[in-house]
């Protein structure tokens, strides 16, 4: 009896035990998910995950497009802080050049730009990601030989590059041991500000793996990131052939804020008796090449609005304008910086006349703000051409 009362004893002690080590791996397991929660949280979405263990041998390019999109996005998001870029006479970062990708010992990486000043390679800019991917830097280097030997690296190669959308990677032939100029520093170029050092939340693109990077990945939904490719691309000179430039039409312009369905769009409609032209101004492409790529118009039927202005009627040479405006958007580049929905839906309407004044990093909001009010959601008419 009593050997079967410990028997009994044992096997409920085992029982216990083996409970306590199924809670323990199962608290263990919801720790290290939360801890893998935060990691991805506090990391930038931009970046590949440090589950590459190919890192430095993926394209050394890669981290460059994640750099000139969180520099535009940051100022899309601090437009107060932005200087009017479509000025070129002031100093810039030309982002169609970069410099192969510099480790440092911590796995910090370090991807050199050209700054321009009167159309010459005057200095260079330094941004910076931690190996962790939870904090970018730009600063100015301290000029010395090796800066000097960049600058000219980059400006035998500027101006020869075939695909001007992508961005050109320049070798930088600095011996390892020099890389001093590389290391934080306080210089500035008056004219050209540079955005803060800062993790995911103050460039809005939270959501990376964290960690060892340099790969192209398909950026994080946030409010400032660029569009992707429309669904119903449209030759613009055939969509709008149908229109009579001798006789007047009606303008109307829609903006959806970016905060309401990102990243927001941008568009217009041209009306003329039963003609409806409704279209915006779009990538050809997705990441990285909606950034700066090649370009296409698409028939925005439909299409989900949070602000809309009747502009009115519009002369016949307006819509000439608008028409021939239209035409030179289609070659141009999506830049998301220069010329992107926003800025051709601007330039349409103050060749009706509006004042848009729109200097700086143009979108969406831009436009809303400009046609004003509380918004009042709807969508926007069907197109109807009358001719093939």
């Amino acid at each position: 009896m009593k050997q079967k009362i410990r028997r009994l004893k044992d096997i409920l002690f085992l029982s216990f035990l083996f409970s306590l080590t199924l809670s323990s791996c199962r608290q263990d397991e919801i720790n290290q998910t939360e801890a893998e929660k935060n990691s991805t949280t506090s990391s930038f979405g931009i970046f590949e995950s440090k589950n590459n263990k190919n890192a430095k041998n993926a394209s050394t390019t890669s981290d460059a497009y994640a750099f000139r999109l969180l520099y535009f996005t940051y100022y899309i998001d601090h437009p107060e802080e932005a200087v009017d870029f479509k000025d070129l006479t002031l100093p810039y970062i030309d982002f169609s050049y970069s410099s192969q990708v510099f480790y440092d010992e911590d796995g910090t990486r370090k991807t050199l730009f050209p700054i321009i000043v009167d159309n010459q390679v005057r200095n260079v800019v330094v941004a910076s990601v931690t190996n962790e991917n939870d904090m970018v830097s730009w600063y100015i280097p301290e000029y010395d030989k090796d800066v000097e030997t960049a600058i000219l690296s980059f400006s035998d190669r500027r101006g020869t590059s075939e695909n001007p959308h992508e961005i050109e990677e320049v070798i930088i032939n600095v011996p390892p041991k020099k890389n001093h100029y590389l290391a934080p520093f306080e210089p500035t170029i008056p004219g050209m500000p540079l955005p803060p050092i800062g993790g995911c939340t103050t460039y809005n693109n939270c959501g990376g793996g964290g960690g060892g990077g340099g790969g192209i990945s398909t950026p994080p939904v946030s409010t400032s990131q660029p569009p992707p490719p429309p669904k119903t691309p449209v030759d613009i000179k055939k969509f709008l052939s149908c229109l009579n430039i001798n006789q007047p039409a009606n303008l109307k312009v829609y903006a959806q804020t970016m905060a309401s369905s990102p990243p927001g769009h941008a568009f217009i409609s041209i009306t003329q008796g039963s003609n409806v032209m409704v279209f915006g101004f779009y990538p050809q492409s997705g990441f990285p090449s909606n950034i700066n790529g090649p370009s296409t118009f698409a028939d925005d039927s439909g299409h989900a609005y949070t602000h809309s202005w009747n502009i009115g009627t519009i002369s016949p040479t307006q819509l000439q304008l608008i028409i021939a405006q239209a035409h030179l958007y289609s070659t141009y580049n999506y830049d998301l910086g220069f010329s992107n929905c926003a800025d051709f839906a601007l330039s349409a309407i103050s060749l009706a006349g509006v004042n848009t004044n729109n200097n700086g990093i143009d979108t969406p909001d831009t436009v809303s703000s400009l046609i004003g009010g509380l918004p009042q959601p709807g969508t926007a008419p069907t197109s109807n051409r009358t001719c093939n």
